[in-house]
Formats: structure tokens, C-alpha cells, sequence
């Protein structure tokens, strides 16, 4: 189906991956038999500042390999590497049908997200704490608010990433219905 050149990050060399005829093989010697893959997962992560990380991770028997990109989110590099997660799934939806993916599957993603989401949740009472110690009155209203609003949005992050939430299991196909969201 072609070849793609990207640069997975800034502290990477530029890497080639070559999708042809169920096999994914990249300039380094690593090569995927696409028949082989039994599930995966794709992870789409904005980090903020235009900062992004794309993770695309198969499995084939106990063994899995990640291609990954962590980049500007408007650059040519996440543009090719879409483009070769887009080609690989549709690639995948011939040689490995029965295939299972997620998307923001991975749990170590998960489990961090949710610890800090915890994290602000049981320290916003200590942040409310800290002000009971102001002399005015003002200064304890405004700390009080701020650690309402953090502890508000600690159980908004812990809900977002709850790691005990059944994935949604999607096909190849639907993956690459996702991955053209992604990409607008």
C-alpha cells in the first residue's frame, strides 16, 4: 500500500514503514505479518501547547509491537503517521478480520490519567486547609473557590480515565472510520 517516512519525535531518527501485502515492515528490520495480529490499540492523547501523542499498538500471539509519534500536532510527521495507522488498518481489516482495537485502550494511560485525577480530588481539602490560616477573609474565599474547583475537576479527570470502564471494541474498519475523526 505504500511507504511512510515520518519522524516519531524530536529525539528520534526519521523512520520508514513499508505496508505491503500484509506485511509492515519498517527500515530498522522489524517485520509484522498483519494475519498475525489478534488485537491492538490506538492511543490519541493532546498534550496541550500543540503538543500531541499518537500510539498505534498490535499484538500477535504474547508478543506486541507500538508505532509511535509524540509531536506538534500540526505537523507533516503525525499527518504521515495518521495516514500509515489509516493504511494499516485498512490493511488489517483483510489479513486479520477477526482482530479486535481500542482506542485509549492502554491502561498505563489510563491508570496515570486517573492517579492524577485522584490526586487533585484528595488534595484539594489540603489546599482549603492551607487558607484557614489567612487573616482575611477574602484571601480564605478565593482559596476555598480554587479548591472546589479543583477538587470538581480531579473527579472530572478520575470519571474521564475510570481504569475498571470496559474498552469500546471497535474492527479494523471502524478504526479506520476513527482515525478519519482524528485526522480533521
Amino acid at each position: 500500500m505504500g511507504e511512510f517516512t515520518f519522524k516519531p519525535s524530536t529525539l528520534h531518527d526519521v523512520e520508514t514503514w513499508a505496508l505491503h501485502s500484509g506485511v509492515l515492515r519498517n527500515n530498522d528490520g522489524v517485520e509484522i505479518d498483519l494475519s498475525t495480529v489478534n488485537r491492538g490499540d490506538f492511543t490519541d492523547v493532546a498534550q496541550g501547547q500543540g503538543a500531541h501523542t499518537n500510539a498505534v499498538k498490535l499484538w500477535f500471539g504474547e508478543n506486541a509491537h507500538e508505532l509511535k509519534f509524540m509531536g506538534a500536532e500540526a505537523s507533516e510527521s503525525r499527518w504521515t503517521f495518521l495516514a500509515l495507522c489509516s493504511a494499516l488498518f485498512e490493511e488489517l481489516a483483510f489479513a486479520a478480520p477477526n482482530a479486535r482495537f481500542t482506542i485509549n485502550g492502554d491502561s498505563s494511560m489510563t491508570w496515570m490519567a486517573f492517579i492524577f485525577g485522584l490526586g487533585m480530588l484528595l488534595g484539594a481539602p489540603f489546599a482549603a486547609f492551607a487558607g484557614m490560616g489567612a487573616q482575611e477573609t477574602d484571601r480564605f474565599h478565593v482559596l476555598l473557590f480554587l479548591s472546589a474547583l479543583l477538587a470538581v475537576l480531579g473527579v472530572v479527570v478520575a470519571y474521564r480515565f475510570w481504569p475498571w470502564r470496559a474498552p469500546d471494541i471497535k474492527t479494523a474498519t471502524q478504526m479506520t472510520q476513527e482515525l478519519a475523526r482524528v485526522g480533521r
